[in-house]
């Protein structure tokens, strides 16, 4: 009688599989469900140069996904503090296994929010870059910048896409189809010297913008401005709006505005 019931015990614990099973996928669903994975996300976004798209994306793992993974992180404590040490009977294994789970936790879900998270682009403009390096055909771009002169420019912002309309390239000038076939929001011609112009395209969605700028193939590729904590006359703070910027080839770059 008593073989049988513990034949049958074995029979239900191999259907329920390993002990910590419920763990892994616990700890599984945190690296995935972590800042990093927005980052995956938001490459993919940005190779469809589609913001609203990364929005989405944000919004479902923040609302949906965030609040099950602060009760799973709940449920794994309980685990590491009361289940574990009746399945680990050495204390340095039990030990280590916890700092194990407590490292990947701290690198997944911490660190993503402070100055010591990973160095680099964000997601989005990497992929952003990805997608002006496989539609902007860039030399052909500065070729039809150097038959420009800045009088020939207007300076100021040129509006393509009025309110979701269809493009509205301004007559007055033979635009190459390198830049018609983009479909830029916005563009601004500016001045890499007193005789050669620049141009950069622009999007923008909600309070955000980001872009490519194009010039002359010697231009210089400013640096990365963070904003800037400024005061006015009347002693007011506010914050001037900085600029990430990717060098894309010699003379161009990916740019995302800064708040």
């Amino acid at each position: 009688m008593t073989e049988r019931k513990t034949g049958g015990s074995l029979v239900e614990d191999a259907r329920k599989g390993p002990w910590y099973i419920c763990d892994a996928l616990i700890v599984g669903a945190m690296v995935l469900g972590s800042p990093y994975f927005l980052q995956v996300l938001g490459y993919i976004a940005g190779l469809r140069n589609d913001m609203g798209l990364y929005y989405q994306f944000a919004f479902l793992t923040a609302c949906g996904l965030w609040p099950l993974l602060v009760i799973g992180l709940a449920l794994l404590v309980v685990h590491m503090i009361c289940t574990w040490p009746r399945h680990v009977a050495d204390r340095k294994k039990l030990r280590l296994l916890r700092m194990g789970a407590a490292g990947l936790l701290v690198v997944f879900v911490v660190l993503p929010f402070t100055p010591l998270r990973i160095p680099g682009p964000s997601g989005f403009d990497a992929g952003f870059r990805g997608h002006v390096l496989r539609t902007v055909d860039i030399p052909v771009v500065q070729a039809w910048l150097d038959t420009l002169s800045p009088d020939m420019c207007p300076m100021g912002l040129v509006s393509i896409r009025p309110n979701g309309k269809p493009d509205n390239w301004p007559a007055s000038r033979d635009w190459p189809a390198a830049l018609t076939h983009v479909n830029p929001q916005f563009i601004v011609f500016g001045q890499a010297d007193a005789n050669r112009v620049t141009i950069r395209l622009m999007w923008s969605s909600l309070d955000d913008s980001w872009g490519v700028e194009i010039g002359p193939e010697d231009m210089p590729i400013p640096p990365t401005q963070p904003s800037r904590r400024m005061r006015r006359p009347n002693g007011d703070v506010y914050y001037e709006h900085g600029e990430s910027r990717l060098p894309l080839a010699p003379g161009a770059y990916v740019w995302h505005g800064i708040e």
